[in-house]
């Protein structure tokens, strides 16, 4: 399957990679290919669901589809003479046929402020660069919510959540409560009993569960 850049990056950053969108295309298709074997449908938020699905259906073929180029925009062009060696600024007067003499005895420092002094009077030329993306970064640090037993907000694990309290519950009772469609808490309840936030009992046949006893309620 082919999936957009932007899917992929809107994906990850909402698993918790707030950089993702600074990643090169080969390390941004590298994680996507792992969230099928990471992920779960109840660690995801609904409108990724569809996505998630389809990255477990394309078993690993996972390929980051061709895009529009993005939009660009003139600007002045920067040169950064400091970092040019004397070669580097011969060859740069010679190709915008500048007149400046350099001499076998000028230093490079000479040569570099002749080069800048030059520079300043000349207008600067105009270079075409993609426009940066509106989107705001969220600074290098996370900004996923997760509720008071560390789960993401939005997701399914987080949703049942709302249903524990210290009363032994079945899993009809739970997934009324919760509002969590029939057959889709199993897991997450098998997952926190083992995390220790569950306990767990047989009556009349049927499991039941609450919250343990160190857990928040």
């Amino acid at each position: 399957m082919k999936i957009k850049r932007n899917d992929a990056v809107a994906m990850l950053v909402d698993l918790g990679f707030p950089s993702a969108a600074d990643w090169d295309d080969a390390k941004l298709l590298k994680k996507i290919q792992l969230v099928p074997t990471k992920v779960s449908e109840s660690d995801v938020k609904a409108q990724f669901v569809p996505l998630l699905n389809e990255l477990i259906a394309a078993d690993g073929d996972i390929q980051l589809a061709d895009e529009a180029p993005a939009e660009e925009e003139e600007v002045d062009e920067v040169i950064d003479v400091d970092s040019m060696d004397k070669a580097a600024i011969r060859a740069f007067i010679e190709e915008r046929k500048l007149d400046i003499k350099i001499r076998a005895k000028d230093s490079i420092a000479s040569v570099k402020e002749k080069l800048k002094k030059l520079l300043a009077k000349t207008p600067a030329r105009k270079v075409k660069k993609s426009k940066p993306a509106k989107a705001k970064k969220a600074g290098g640090k996370s900004t996923v919510e997760k509720d008071k037993y560390g789960c993401r907000l939005g997701t399914i694990r987080a949703q049942t959540n709302t249903a524990f309290s210290r009363a032994w519950k079945t899993i009809a009772q739970i997934e009324e409560e919760s509002g969590v469609p029939p057959g889709k808490i199993n897991g997450n309840l098998a997952d926190q009993v083992k995390s220790g936030l569950l306990e767990v009992r047989k009556e009349n046949g049927k499991n039941e569960y609450r919250l343990a006893k160190a857990a928040k309620e």
